[in-house]
């Protein structure tokens, strides 16, 4: 009995530990500025879509890499810090080209 609550208290802990190291990493990202701080021309807005989409990818390899460390733990970690960086990536992305679909720009 005792064994059981032991490894239920390390499982239980060991789930904490990964939602905390999940969140509290920093997006490797670049620094996200408001859409209203971009650039306002084309090829600027051009750069910055393109900087959003290399760090989607980055992001997307991350996730993909998570899983080759022999730590659980460290893994559902990375994988979380991943997946938080793409959809802030993605979102950075979305917002460029609709400011630059407001300018007036060529689709990126």
């Amino acid at each position: 009995m005792t064994r059981n609550l032991s490894v239920l208290a390390t499982t239980v802990a060991s789930i904490a530990c990964s939602a905390l190291a999940a969140c509290a990493g920093t997006p490797s990202a670049a620094p996200a500025t408001t859409v209203a701080s971009a650039a306002a021309d084309c090829d600027a807005l051009g750069v910055e879509i393109a900087r959003a989409g290399e760090a989607q990818r980055a992001a997307a390899q991350q996730q993909h890499d998570a899983w080759k460390t022999p730590l659980p733990v460290v893994a559902v970690a990375r994988f979380g810090q991943g997946l938080a960086v793409a959809e802030q990536s993605q979102r950075r992305q979305f917002d460029l080209r609709q400011q630059a679909a407001r300018q007036g720009c060529e689709p990126q």
